[in-house]
């Protein structure tokens, strides 16, 4: 998942912050230890929260008349889960980054697997349909006399 800020236009910086939907309560991230995660929408804290201090001293103090601060809130879990309780351990992984975000591709190997597994019993069903349909066609000569 991945929040990427609006721009206008190009001429503006953008930043990004990827994650995965999923944390995990072992060193290892096996899928038995895996926790969903759920994200909600940005919620505005010009009028409603008090701005953390360390934001004040990045921005300066017209912070919130020349900028739109958000919050954005990711949860894990259940209320009512023992989660914590059994495994003492949380990991989650996040991507913070300046410029236009990676995207996933498929390599060129990966590719070619899937082209030769899906491609191959495509070309057995053609070209056994083309032996079936010559061989019906084939006209076959008894090689013995009739007994008549």
């Amino acid at each position: 998942m991945e929040l990427v800020p609006d721009t206008p236009n190009t001429s503006h910086a953008l930043g990004y912050f990827q994650w995965k939907s999923v944390a995990y309560g072992s060193t290892g991230g096996e899928r038995n230890s895996s926790l969903p995660c759920k994200m909600y929408k940005p919620h505005s804290l010009n009028e409603t929260l008090r701005i953390p201090s360390i934001i004040y001293a990045f921005y300066g103090e017209d912070l919130a008349n020349g900028y739109n601060i958000e919050a954005y809130n990711v949860s894990f879990g259940i209320a009512d889960g023992d989660f914590y309780d059994k495994n003492s351990f949380l990991g989650w992984s996040a991507l913070i980054g300046y410029g236009t975000p990676p995207r996933d591709s498929f390599s060129v190997l990966v590719i070619c697997i899937m082209a030769v597994a899906l491609g191959a019993p495509l070309v057995l069903l053609i070209v056994g349909t083309i032996v079936v349909l010559v061989m019906r066609r084939k006209t076959v000569t008894p090689s013995y006399e009739p007994v008549n």
